[in-house]
């Protein structure tokens, strides 16, 4: 806006002053009747006042004017640029893949193109809340977020409950502990002790932060196939959220963890 005000100032007075100096008549008239020009006609006569004009004030006035135009082209250049800035930052905002979830008062931002469906089968889960998640995006051998979790030691309870054969039957394919999974009630305790006093020596677990949020990773092979699970755990409150990513890179390790820093968990009760 400013900008555009800047240009039309000066090229009104580029066109005055370039008038100026073209036309003699429209000179003789300006230092006539102009306000401007009185003092000028008042001390040096109308002919001297015109003659000292083109010769000063008429350059002066070319100079102001082409400074001018450029100033203001130079301030409208900033002013689109801003412009494009910030539709930029509103569509990264707009496009943000953002989850939330009825069991937990936190949202999810995910990488672009992920989806999210609710694993069904509660009865066969450790977890108050399992998702399942897929992404558009070609993964060949590149890490992909399959799963969410989220436990308390309500819900491992109420699984160990219904399901009391879990600890020492062996996994069958009518057994809902061949889904596996679940941490257990003391590993559900021992880990959540050690994550609150940032343990960095328990278990196989590897402190790490990401997003101004610790994650207790852990490495696992999949059950009869060439993968790795990384699994990223962390604490809101009570409730362990466990986010698997799984790669079929034997050094995956490191792909997994940039994967993973698009990862982001906001607390709505901050």
């Amino acid at each position: 806006m400013y900008g555009l005000v800047l240009i039309l100032v000066g090229a009104v007075n580029l066109y005055y002053a370039i008038r100026f100096f073209k036309d003699p008549v429209f000179a003789e008239n300006y230092i006539r009747k102009s306000p401007k020009a009185f003092l000028w006609k008042k001390l040096f006569g109308e002919e001297k006042a015109v003659k000292l004009t083109k010769r000063v004030f008429a350059p002066i006035g070319i100079l102001l004017g082409i400074a001018l135009v450029l100033v203001g082209f130079l301030l409208l250049g900033l002013e689109m640029t801003k412009n494009d800035e910030i539709v930029e930052t509103n569509t990264v905002n707009v496009s943000e893949n953002k989850f939330t979830f009825a069991e937990l008062p936190i949202e999810m931002i995910l990488p672009e193109g992920y989806t999210m469906t609710a694993n069904e089968g509660k009865e066969w889960r450790a977890s108050f809340g399992s998702y399942s998640l897929e992404s558009n995006q070609k993964q060949g051998m590149q890490p992909t977020i399959w799963a969410i979790d989220f436990f308390s030691e309500a819900s491992i309870k109420d699984f160990l409950k219904r399901n009391n054969d879990c600890k020492d039957s062996e996994p069958r394919e009518d057994n809902p502990c061949s889904n596996g999974g679940y941490p257990g009630m003391e590993k559900y305790l021992g880990e959540k002790a050690a994550f609150l006093s940032l343990d960095k020596t328990y278990g196989d677990v590897e402190l790490k932060k990401f997003n101004d949020r610790n994650y207790f990773t852990s490495k696992s092979r999949c059950s009869g196939d060439s993968c790795e699970i990384y699994k990223y755990t962390t604490y809101v409150g009570d409730t362990k959220v466990d986010i698997n990513v799984i790669s079929w890179d034997p050094n995956g390790q490191k792909p997994a963890d940039e994967l993973f820093r698009e990862v982001k968990i906001l607390d709505k009760n901050k």
